[in-house]
């Protein structure tokens, strides 16, 4: 049962205690002992049991996360756990995936190729490589992912 309101919440006055507000299906608000909503010092959690073991799961600040999303991340966290799955790790997981993918673009695998090799060429030719990569091929590919680029891959210029 939820019991946790908008206006509940926004009339909490921070006790010079932490406060552990439940909302009912393991959510409850963390309030920190200086806390107040404007401060970010209420922060939204799900207290779980996985392998045998305590964990938390935080669904972000309040208000900037509101009741109906962090009541919405509960359910999809214990969906996650009726299937076998740890909705912590698997975060975790998204999150690295995400973070080697957007650090692994073609522009930055191509910009670390050009470093090594630039010095093995005269500088002429080392500006025109740069020169091209830049006009012709980071517009187009350069945000792709590297394992998403595939040969051949057609960018619409003839050379």
């Amino acid at each position: 049962m939820n019991k946790l309101t908008d206006t509940f919440l926004r009339n909490i006055k921070p006790t010079g205690k932490v406060q552990k507000i439940s909302d009912g299906g393991g959510l409850f608000i963390h309030v920190t002992a200086t806390g107040s909503p404007s401060a970010g010092g209420m922060l939204r959690h799900m207290g779980y049991r996985f392998g045998g073991k305590q964990k938390l799961l935080s669904f972000g600040a309040y208000p900037a996360v509101s009741l109906k999303d962090a009541r919405a991340r509960r359910e999809e966290a214990k969906e996650q756990l009726a299937k076998g799955i740890d909705p912590g790790a698997h975060r975790q997981a998204v999150k690295a995936a995400v973070k080697a993918e957007t650090e692994n673009t073609f522009e930055i695998i191509a910009r670390e190729w050009f470093a090594k090799h630039k010095d093995s060429w005269v500088p002429g030719h080392s500006d025109k490589i740069l020169a091209r990569l830049e006009k012709y091929i980071f517009s187009l590919i350069g945000t792709r992912a590297i394992a998403a680029v595939t040969a051949p891959v057609s960018i619409g210029i003839e050379i």
